[in-house]
């Protein structure tokens, strides 16, 4: 079974901009969540600045092996510069991607044939 969920938010005042898409999965092994989120916040200001720094990148795995769960998240938050018409825009970026996967059995390696053993 497999269910996706779609957001959508705008505030044209404040210069927000917002996406995120949401994937449930559901197999005989696993469920699988998947979030995925887009943050876009434009500011008007007066000039470009030329040394602009990288984005900043933040990446984390789990395992938890009792609960058998396992966790994925990686984060990108940053800025750029972009001309529209006479006016400097300064966007503000924040993307986020979460994986989480819960194991429904306990996967163990196959057993030792008896020719293995001799």
């Amino acid at each position: 079974m497999k269910r996706i969920e779609f957001r959508k938010f705008n505030d044209h005042q404040r210069g927000i901009k917002s996406l995120s898409i949401r994937q449930k999965t559901s197999d005989k092994d696993s469920v699988t969540c998947v979030h995925k989120s887009f943050l876009y916040n434009v500011a008007i200001c007066e000039d470009a600045k030329k040394n602009i720094q990288p984005p900043q990148i933040f990446i984390r795995k789990c395992f938890h092996s009792e609960t058998k769960t396992e966790t994925f998240s990686f984060k990108v938050k940053g800025a750029f510069y972009l001309k529209h018409q006479r006016l400097f825009l300064k966007v503000k970026f924040f993307h986020h991607l979460h994986i989480e996967i819960r194991r429904k059995t306990k996967v163990f390696s196959p057993k030792k044939s008896a020719v293995l053993t001799k």
